[in-house]
């Protein structure tokens, strides 16, 4: 096997399968299990905001067994449309569409919406319940609403103009309309509205159970939330924001979200004219105190924040600062992770392509240690173009955040992250001071020929394997 590293060719040997004898003779030493001599104080907590969902709105049986996988019925409208749709059709997840059968679905049981032949009988109003919740919830659906703004009389329109409906009057069809927009608009003031609205409708849903929202339909692997849904969400102003940035020589637009916990209070909301309720005021800092950036761990999200950002709070004031001053902690989620938009694989890192006459290993040895890590190099860019959009975004005197900020924090990948942005305190003095805990990928990588050959060629020949059978994405971290 020879490949290229570098100036330097490579041959590598194939190594011959070990006989039962070499098995043996290399078998993992393994000791007798024994007890911590410290109590394990990772002790799962309940989330009060859990609602039990309804078990027939899921596939493959009731709740847990059902890993909360919708019916194909309620998926089928949030399924992205496929890249060859045609131009002149209107493309899937519409929200006007989903408000329309979930409206039908209250007028004649679901009957028409291709389900049992019978209806939904009593289940109608929960499988058109779901169906209002899916308008809403996922992002792609969300843009469809805010664009078209489905109006009473435009859904009723739709209606009417099926003849399967023309027996019912304009007066029942009206009031199956208002039900769903009703539900959809309390829904997405939940996710979206202002810190303190959405802190009080989480709270009435773990006092009053199904009395309050209840369970929110939401089909995560077809159209991913752009909030958290039926989990904990952090009790702080959050934001979305779109980062421009240029990483690997390619453009890239990163669709993510941010908070700003801070003691001096989210501030008085103000009304958002294209959702339609009151919204947190536009991001800003405190007059004074430190500020600190959190980066969360790979494939988390911002709420990983939480526990730390409530203990910083709770230290105001800052030793050396005023006695009126404010503790801030600033977290987003990672491209990809977290409520971020998903990354289309073209714009975030090397494509693998197994026909290419070069073979996979070539394309492969673009990420190769030690030469560079796309991915990693994806994110760093990314930390960075955030904090310059954030630093526009504050408006208000006194919130330069990168003349602010006190350092970058995190741990795992957010550790990692930390370490590696430091290199750069040259050209960004706000990267002065990092501090990181199980900093992520700061040992040798195996994938390094002259490290271990053995565990190089294993490494290897995985990543081949897979390239044999479809398209893989090449992310060394």
């Amino acid at each position: 096997m020879r490949y290229t590293s570098g100036s330097q060719e490579v041959t590598l040997r194939r190594l011959e399968p070990l006989s039962d004898e070499g098995l043996k003779a290399r078998a993992m030493n393994i000791s007798e299990p024994f007890s911590a001599s410290i109590a394990d104080q990772c002790t799962p907590k309940p989330n009060p905001e859990f609602q039990a969902p309804p078990d027939v709105i899921f596939e493959g049986g009731p709740f847990p067994t059902s890993e909360f996988r919708l019916i194909p019925i309620l998926r089928k409208f949030v399924i992205p449309s496929p890249p060859d749709y045609p131009s002149d059709s209107t493309p899937f997840p519409d929200a006007a569409t989903i408000l329309t059968k979930a409206a039908e679905v209250l007028l004649d049981g679901g009957r028409g919406l291709g389900g049992p032949p019978e209806g939904f009988g009593s289940n109608a109003k929960i499988i058109s319940t779901a169906l209002a919740d899916l308008a809403v919830s996922g992002r792609a659906a969300l843009k469809s609403y805010l664009d078209a703004k489905p109006s009473e009389n435009t859904l009723v329109q739709l209606i009417k103009q099926d003849a399967s409906y023309s027996s019912f009057s304009e007066a029942s069809i009206r009031d199956a309309v208002r039900q769903v927009l009703l539900r959809a608009s309390l829904v997405l003031r939940a996710l979206r509205g202002d810190t303190k609205y959405r802190t009080k409708m989480r709270g009435l849903n773990t006092i009053l159970g199904s009395s309050g929202l209840g369970w929110v339909a939401v089909s995560g692997e077809d159209d991913p939330p752009h909030r958290p849904v039926n989990v904990p969400s952090a009790p702080f102003p959050q934001y979305s924001v779109k980062v421009r940035m240029l990483s690997n020589n390619q453009e890239s637009e990163v669709d993510t979200r941010f908070m700003i916990a801070s003691n001096a209070g989210p501030g008085e909301p103000f009304f958002d004219y294209n959702l339609g309720f009151p919204v947190d005021p536009a991001p800003s800092l405190p007059s004074s105190g430190p500020v600190f950036l959190y980066v969360h761990g790979h494939m988390s999200s911002l709420e990983e924040s939480l526990d730390l950002t409530k203990a910083l709070l709770a230290l105001a004031p800052a030793p050396g600062f005023p006695k009126d001053s404010a503790i801030t902690v600033i977290a987003m989620d990672l491209p990809g992770m977290g409520y971020s938009a998903i990354l289309t694989p073209k714009k975030s890192r090397t494509i693998i392509d197994p026909t290419d006459p070069n073979g996979p290993i070539g394309a492969l040895d673009k990420s190769q240690y030690p030469a560079g890590y796309p991915g990693l190099d994806f994110i760093e860019t990314f930390i960075i173009e955030f904090v310059k959009m954030l630093d526009l975004l504050m408006v208000i005197p006194g919130s330069n955040l990168t003349k602010r900020l006190t350092a970058v924090i995190g741990g795992s990948l957010g550790g990692y992250m930390g370490l590696r942005l430091s290199r750069r305190v040259g050209d960004f003095p706000w990267l002065a001071n990092i501090v990181a805990w199980s900093p992520a990928s700061v040992w040798e990588s195996y994938a390094n020929q002259f490290l271990d050959v053995p565990k190089d060629v294993a490494l290897w020949t995985a990543r081949n394997n897979a390239a044999v059978h479809r398209r893989i994405t090449a992310c060394a971290t």
